[in-house]
């Protein structure tokens, strides 16, 4: 009951923060997303002066707003007791996720089933495959923050689609009756064992995996998606896997030739998904998919329309890769360097626009 009560403490503690610097809010003006406003069940994120704003007085810290983020820039207090989540699934031989808010059962408690985020999903069926994780839902048809537990239910289904193109069969049971709950033993651990875990951890598997996703982090937050990509990696050595393009955890993306090397992606891109090489002669973009969180906002916002969706496969979460190369020339008029969109192409943009009002002024003369 002790280690019960140190988990459900801890994951109580979700101080809920907004990351600016990612956020597509503040990064995309001109199309200002507020999903986390549209999604939190307790209104507590507001617009005020053209800044998300969130209410601590009202935030319950279900995690919602995080998981529907399309930026992944929310972050909270204890990271959502992942830390604790990973132990608990690590010390049960029988693992049932239960909700600390809707009351219902379980030996590995959370805020929020339906802040269970896609990508720790994934996670613990990689890392527990041998385990079944069952989650009690059997308190979420009368629940006051999301009835239904549907946010928790779509990840969950784009968390199997992703599985089942690696060709890995996750074990799971969903939980709709107290009766179907399983006894439970509690776990009883001495004062100093508690300590211990406070302090140092268990020495087992998962405290290598926490220490791993811990180790080099500066801000003490679980790097999810960094672990992630090393697993589906090393998988992909054993065996390339065809991912399905509509998959919600990974994205890839070709560029046809309307790019013009204005590099707008590398500037609105929040997690530097996108690189740039030049030379004098040659200019080369670059794509990286581990990096890229999926918020398709180089996708919609390209000015040339250069960029589109691509068909993905495991093999190419191995860092950044070359999506398009083309000459770099000087411009005839005014020997500025750019790339060239079309061969027959001599002019740059800036001259070929004075080139267009030129012709255009003469015409109507």
């Amino acid at each position: 009951m002790l280690l019960k009560y140190f988990i459900k403490k801890i994951s109580d503690e979700n101080l809920t923060e907004i990351e600016k610097t990612s956020c597509l809010h503040y990064r995309n003006v001109k199309n200002q997303c507020i999903k986390c406003i549209e999604t939190c069940p307790t209104s507590a994120i507001i617009k005020k002066n053209n800044s998300l704003i969130i209410e601590e007085d009202l935030c319950i810290g279900c995690g919602i707003c995080k998981v529907n983020c399309p930026s992944q820039s929310i972050t909270m207090n204890h990271n959502f007791g992942v830390k604790n989540i990973l132990k608990a699934v690590e010390e049960n031989e029988i693992v049932v996720f239960g909700c600390n808010y809707g009351k219902s059962d379980g030996n590995v408690m959370v805020p929020c089933l339906n802040g269970l985020h896609p990508e720790l999903l994934t996670l613990l069926f990689l890392y527990f495959k041998e385990k079944k994780l069952k989650f009690n839902l059997s308190k979420c048809s009368t629940c006051t923050i999301e009835s239904k537990a549907i946010t928790f239910k779509n990840s969950l289904k784009n968390v199997i689609d992703f599985l089942e193109d690696i060709k890995l069969d996750p074990l799971y049971d969903i939980i709709l009756n107290n009766n179907e709950i399983p006894q439970l033993t509690p776990k009883t651990i001495t004062r100093r064992e508690l300590f211990n875990i406070v302090k140092e951890g268990s020495v087992n598997h998962t405290t290598e995996i926490i220490t791993s996703i811990w180790g080099n982090n500066k801000n003490k937050t679980l790097n999810q998606r960094e672990i992630l990509v090393d697993i589906v990696t090393k998988l992909s050595k054993e065996e390339n896997f065809e991912i399905n393009i509509d998959n919600a955890l990974f994205s890839n993306y070709k560029v046809n030739e309307k790019c013009d090397g204005c590099n707008y992606c590398v500037a609105i891109c929040p997690y530097n998904a996108w690189n740039v090489e030049e030379n004098e002669e040659t200019y080369t973009r670059c794509h990286n998919v581990g990096q890229c969180r999926s918020c398709t906002q180089c996708l919609t916002t390209c000015p040339q329309n250069a960029i589109e969706k691509a068909s993905l496969s495991t093999d190419a979460l191995t860092g950044y890769i070359k999506k398009i190369e083309k000459p770099i020339v000087k411009c005839k008029n005014c020997s500025t360097t750019f790339v060239m969109k079309e061969s027959d192409k001599v002019l740059c943009s800036a001259c070929t626009k004075r080139e267009e009002l030129r012709k255009s002024l003469f015409n109507k003369n």
